[in-house]
């Protein structure tokens, strides 16, 4: 019997010699074996078989400990930018993340930290200094960024009430090589907390920052704040009433034009009854008894305090009222929460689509701490987010304006969306017009508001429309959160 074993075991061991090796061989890239090994096996059928679920990779888990975007800038040098979809991006990620959680870490070595005020940093900036500006895509907690990046306790930033933006530079109090001046901006207070961070991977951060310094036509950029474009300057007698957040990224020059393929948008979900009986299930329900009736454009299966529609387009629907609702955990920390909500987001998603990714990224700010919870993801692709807005003429259903929306109270699910598609380059481009076209027409279109306002973020994204199949790239631009189409910008279309 102990030979049976040992020879069982000795044969396990051989398959997965065999199949890892044929992962490496088959799935991985030279330049970054290492990492290609890892990823290909977690992502594996077989790995995901023998493994729990939270070890499985996930997409927009992962995104939400990525930066969006790096802006470095070398002193003598101009800026560049690099979004996490670039080439360049993940070297240099692999040698900023570390000194963040580092950084946040209990047992940092912290030399020293003040608070400044914006005014003050901004003078700071104005110096030919080397920096990496670090971007992530939403507002969090103190407690909840720490969290995500891997640290139990957020005590680091403590004083701080909302994260979203970091510097980080080489010491220029004393000029020691391992010291990193890191500087975290409060996204509520407008304040800045800086901390002088002694640490062994300063030599490391610093050198990736040089070499990720050489500018092309394509990733040059500026801040508002170079441009004095966040301060109301006056322009012939006349103040503006729109000004830019000091760190909107302004990409390019007035010439410069980036290339965007156009998409064509599938709703690839199969109404089939095996489909249909798995995600009845997944939402508690039990598909031979529950009461289902079917109409022209969706099935809806009713509870007596509860509903789950399915959509023809796409749109899987689920609505509680009162204490009812499913639930997905037994908390109400809200970290264990979105890591809850996310995950049934991705299980419905791999009912309907098993063989598809699920590339979407959480865009909802994660700066509340009630006990009831709105989380929204969005599709990115490319590391380009798509702009959803799907509204029906006869009022059959409230329009769809995210990828997800998920809301959850004392880990109760009480209403959840999913609309699913998926998304293919046509072989078609857009050109698109510079960033300095955009911000004019944003200006235009914010011209007449009585009480200023400021433009929070500018960007390109995919535009989702009801009545069309086909994905265009646009710029965009956030007021108070909120994102506006600049529709009226002239594209021109390139068939590849």
């Amino acid at each position: 019997m102990k030979n049976f074993f040992t020879s069982l075991l000795l044969l396990v061991l051989v398959f997965l010699c065999i199949f890892l090796s044929l992962e490496v061989c088959f799935y991985s890239s030279e330049d970054d074996i290492g990492m290609s090994f890892i990823s290909s096996f977690r992502n594996s059928r077989f790995f995901s078989a023998i493994a729990n679920h939270d070890s499985a990779y996930s997409y927009p888990k992962e995104s939400l400990a990525t930066p969006r975007k790096y802006v470095v800038s070398s002193s003598g040098s101009a800026r560049t930018c690099i979004y996490n979809s670039d080439e360049s991006y993940p070297r240099l990620n692999d040698a900023i993340r570390p000194v963040l959680k580092e950084w946040l870490s209990s047992d940092a070595h912290i030399l020293s930290q003040k608070t400044l005020t914006a005014d003050e940093f901004r003078s700071f900036l104005s110096e030919d200094v080397t920096y990496i500006y670090v971007n992530y895509a939403v507002s969090y907690t103190p407690t909840l960024f720490s969290r995500i990046l891997g640290i139990p306790s957020g005590m680091r930033l403590s004083e701080l009430q909302s994260v979203r933006d970091f510097f980080i530079m080489p010491d220029f109090e004393k000029y020691e090589k391992d010291v990193l001046e890191i500087f975290a901006l409060d996204d509520t207070s407008g304040t800045v907390h800086q901390f002088r961070l002694q640490t062994e991977l300063a030599a490391t951060a610093l050198s990736a920052i040089a070499n990720s310094s050489s500018v092309s036509e394509d990733s040059f950029c500026n801040f508002a704040l170079d441009m004095n474009l966040d301060k109301p300057t006056a322009f012939g007698g006349n103040t503006p009433t729109t000004l830019l957040a000091p760190y909107v990224v302004i990409l390019g020059s007035f010439e410069t034009q980036l290339t965007y393929p156009v998409l064509e948008s599938k709703n690839d979900f199969i109404h089939s009854t095996d489909t249909f009986n798995a995600i009845v299930s997944a939402f508690g329900y039990n598909p031979s008894s529950i009461r289902k009736r079917v109409y022209e454009d969706y099935t809806v299966f009713i509870e007596n305090d509860s509903t789950l529609k399915l959509w023809n387009n796409g749109l899987i629907e689920y609505s509680a009222v009162g204490d009812a609702g499913l639930s997905l955990i037994d908390t109400t920390d809200t970290y264990e929460e979105l890591n809850a909500a996310i995950g049934f987001a991705e299980k419905i998603w791999q009912i309907a689509l098993p063989d598809r990714p699920f590339d979407a990224s959480v865009t909802s700010n994660l700066t509340d701490d009630s006990s009831r919870h709105l989380f929204t993801l969005d599709y990115y692709v490319g590391g380009v987010p798509v702009h959803i807005d799907i509204r029906d003429d006869n009022l059959a259903f409230a329009p769809i304006e995210n990828a997800a929306s998920i809301e959850i109270e004392n880990g109760v699910l009480k209403s959840f969306r999913l609309f699913i598609r998926s998304y293919h380059e046509t072989g078609e481009t857009y050109v698109m017009p510079s960033s300095f076209s955009a911000i004019d027409m944003a200006y235009a279109a914010t011209a007449e508001n009585v009480i200023p306002v400021t433009i929070g973020d500018l960007y390109i994204c995919y535009s989702e429309e009801a009545n069309s199949s086909f994905s265009s790239p646009v710029w965009a631009y956030t007021v108070f959160d909120k994102t506006y189409l600049i529709k009226e910008l002239s594209y021109e279309n390139n068939a590849d």
